[in-house]
């Protein structure tokens, strides 16, 4: 049987062009070099596929207060210098989720304070077992009083303004730098024990002297001067529904010199029943100085009702004793007024309205003050 020819073999296909070089390296190289490339604008995109779910938020802050007297030098956080002022923040959180095991957060704030972006917080938390033991490392809030453990303090209370001793005796919106444990234990719906206990950095006043504001302490990410480290913890108990009560302390140097030790410690205390709330806490601080100790005490009681969806009014008293100081202390009553413009949207956001009027530790009268707060999270 004759065979058939072979068919004539195709003509060689011509080479493909040389892929195109950025630097030294071929763009399909740089396309399997996926944390430096994903091609899509943002890293995000193929986060899922590792089983990583990553998350962004907000919370926008605007604050007018005014004042009839002006506030003593060791008074002037709020307002330096001023009766009236406008003031704001914009916080952006930004997270990921790694299989429920690894978990990482960024707090950036931005200021009305000369336009600064600060980082409240930027941590890892690693769960080492379920929820009873969680090691955190990085710029973490302090878990000391009732308000600090809350991401945006201002975002979740009642009034325009937190009590005075949260920026005289406790540092608000307080990050430290260093590691910590906590956990929590639950043994029934709405009844449980949470811990944490931490070391940092700690607070550090910013010039030789000693005895200064505590609040103007925070951010000290390096210890330049001494390298003692700060320690403290929380413990809080919810023993039934809608109850709470902690207890929480520090200890540390805060002097650049002299090795001088500040140490802190709190009680808060919460009940809430339908659409009634209560809150109180007292905190002290012992300061040491180069003849002495310094003694400032905090305590402040408040109580709300949301009479409607829209409405919830607030009744607060606190007291704030900085310490051998009579001028700088105050004793202030404050009325204020909630509305919630869609109170069953979430995200969602608040108009607070607050009047105070102040006495001195002198018993003399040091003023009033307004101020009001637009809250939006988004």
């Amino acid at each position: 049987m004759p065979v058939a020819a072979a068919a004539p073999a195709a003509p060689p296909s011509p080479p493909p062009p040389a892929a195109p070089e950025i630097g030294s390296l071929p763009i399909a190289q740089l396309l399997d070099l996926e944390p430096n490339w994903t091609g899509l604008g943002s890293f995000k995109f193929r986060l899922p596929k590792y089983g990583i779910a990553a998350y962004t938020h907000g919370i926008t802050e605007l604050l007018f207060a005014a004042q009839s007297q002006e506030d003593p030098a060791r008074l002037h956080i709020d307002l330096p210098g001023t009766p009236a002022s406008f003031a704001g923040n914009f916080d952006l959180f930004v997270g990921a989720e790694l299989r429920n095991v690894l978990f990482t957060e960024l707090e950036l704030i931005l200021t009305s304070d000369g336009g600064r972006v600060d980082v409240n917080f930027a941590q890892i938390d690693l769960r080492v077992f379920r929820d009873f033991l969680i090691v955190r490392g990085g710029k973490f809030l302090v878990p000391i009083g009732g308000l600090n453990l809350y991401p945006d303090p201002f975002f979740v209370f009642k009034l325009p303004e937190l009590p005075q001793f949260y920026n005289h005796i406790i540092p608000s919106r307080w990050g430290e730098l260093g590691v910590q444990l906590y956990g929590r234990y639950s043994w029934g719906e709405s009844r449980a024990l949470s811990y944490a206990f931490y070391v940092a950095n700690g607070l550090e006043q910013k010039d030789s002297l000693a005895g200064g504001d505590i609040g103007l302490m925070k951010d000290n990410l390096r210890d330049s001067y001494d390298a003692d480290k700060a320690f403290g913890g929380q413990i809080q108990v919810e023993p039934i529904r809608g109850f709470s009560f902690g207890v929480s302390g520090y200890s540390g140097i805060y002097t650049q010199t002299n090795h001088l030790r500040l140490s802190m410690a709190d009680f808060h205390i919460g009940f809430q029943h339908k659409n009634l709330n209560i809150r109180g806490e007292v905190a002290t601080a012992f300061q040491e100085i180069e003849n002495g100790m310094l003694n400032k005490l905090g305590v402040y009681g408040l109580i709300s009702y949301r009479v409607i969806r829209y409405i919830e009014p607030a009744v607060m008293i606190d007291w704030l004793g900085q310490g051998g100081d009579p001028v700088a202390d105050r004793l202030t009553g404050t009325v204020g007024l909630q509305y919630y413009p869609y109170p069953q949207k979430v995200p969602s956001g608040a108009l607070r309205l607050g009047y105070g009027f102040s006495w001195d530790g002198n018993w003399s009268f040091a003023g009033h003050r307004f101020s009001a707060l637009l809250v939006v999270g988004f």
